[in-house]
């Protein structure tokens, strides 16, 4: 009565036909059946595709969007866009500025920490130099990108750099003294 293991559903949901139809009916329900199975584990099959490949998506743009907020977390240089823009600031904020020594511009985040170090006259007024350079620190934090902005003041280009160990100092001259 149960049929075989191997029988399909389509077959067990078949009647027996009606005399002088010779199986017709049966043959036509057997494929209405069959063919309403497929019909929906192929739209099945096709749902949990599209969420698969949903997920894929989403996956590999989270991925790329991690691996961007890193490199803006530990601190890479700025592109040399911004960076021209900064010096053209710099260069073109006051007379009295007469070159520039260092320019750095490093991510802390999505905003810019601005490091620079300007020439200016050495027989200038210190007042003058300090009120030029704040106004110059202050102009570079209002623009769009840059978060802080550190502005030094020297008075010449060609110099070891200021802040040398101490150690070195004293090595060097305990070679001169022997």
């Amino acid at each position: 009565m149960g049929g075989s293991a191997g029988e399909s559903d389509a077959r067990k949901a078949t009647r027996p036909s009606a005399p002088g139809t010779s199986g017709k009916i049966s043959q036509t329900m057997t494929y209405t059946v069959e063919y309403s199975r497929r019909a929906q584990e192929r739209a099945s099959d096709s749902a949990v595709n599209l969420v698969q490949w949903w997920i894929d998506l989403m996956g590999v743009l989270w991925l790329y969007t991690s691996i961007e907020e890193c490199k803006l977390l530990i601190g890479v240089s700025a592109n040399s866009d911004i960076l021209k823009v900064v010096i053209y600031n710099l260069m073109t904020h006051h007379t009295a500025i007469r070159a520039v020594d260092i320019v750095r511009a490093n991510h802390a985040g999505p905003r810019l920490t601005v490091e620079m170090d300007v020439v200016i006259d050495p027989h200038e007024n210190l007042r003058k130099c300090h009120d030029i350079c704040v106004d110059l620190q202050n102009k570079l934090q209002n623009l769009l990108n840059v978060d802080r902005a550190f502005v030094h003041i020297d008075y010449e280009t060609t110099h070891r750099p200021e802040h040398a160990k101490m150690i070195y100092n004293h090595l060097a001259a305990e070679r001169t003294n022997s």
